[in-house]
């Protein structure tokens, strides 16, 4: 049988097809997540067929969804930029898609070394999530906004903020990242026994299912133990 006009291939049931292989989570920590390891070799015939779809139903959220979907997936398994990025920004502000597409897209700057885009759209980011009311997410962004060494005081005040804000949601994952990035910015600021407090405070999450991220707040510590010439303390951390 001779292979069908891409018009047909893009209706309904294709784009259900790769929307629904591409919910799939791709976290580590999740036992789905090798399902997801797909795209690495389909991913240019999903990142054309997206660009067809978000041309031929602009206004669907779904669509857009999708798209940060994709990106989410690129960003686990394989890193470069994507075509459709000039669409994001574009899109209007209420759409609900839009801060999701900005997000995933500033994590794949991050990923190939462009610090200044990705501030800049973590940045339109975190004014979306400020208007909409979304504590939780606007945390999340703060957090992250603090990658320069030359801006590392307005990183410290980002961090702060995000970490209040966490107290007061009472999500004691977002406290954690958040003293986290402070003890990285105390010790870039040279604030050692700020940063030894901070760094302490993220070794006291429970241990079962927060492996990975005790196993970074201990070296952390002893990194902190070792700017301090404390090597016994050090090497018990390491």
């Amino acid at each position: 049988m001779g292979r069908e006009p891409i018009g047909q291939r893009v209706g309904g049931t294709t784009k259900e097809y790769y929307f629904a292989r591409m919910s799939v989570t791709p976290n580590q920590n999740d036992p789905e997540f090798v399902k997801s390891q797909w795209i690495g070799s389909g991913d240019v015939n999903v990142e054309h067929l997206l660009d067809v779809f978000t041309a031929i139903d602009a206004s669907s959220d779904s669509v857009w969804r999708a798209c940060a979907c994709f990106m989410r997936h690129l960003y686990w398994h394989k890193n470069r930029l994507v075509i459709l990025g000039s669409g994001f920004e574009g899109l209007p502000d209420d759409r609900s898609s839009k801060p999701a597409c900005l997000s995933e897209l500033s994590r794949l700057f991050d990923l190939v070394g462009n610090q200044v885009e990705r501030e800049r759209l973590l940045t339109c980011f975190l004014k979306l999530e400020r208007e909409w009311g979304s504590d939780y997410q606007v945390a999340r962004t703060l957090r992250h906004l603090d990658n320069a060494d030359e801006y590392f005081k307005e990183g410290i005040q980002l961090a702060k903020e995000a970490l209040r804000i966490g107290e007061r949601l009472g999500d004691r994952v977002v406290q954690v990242q958040c003293l986290a990035v402070l003890a990285r910015l105390f010790r870039k600021g040279e604030q050692i026994d700020a940063a030894e407090v901070a760094s302490r405070a993220t070794c006291l999450i429970p241990e079962e299912g927060e492996e990975y991220r005790l196993r970074r707040s201990h070296r952390a510590l002893a990194d902190v133990y070792q700017s301090k010439g404390k090597t016994g303390k050090s090497i018990h951390h390491l």
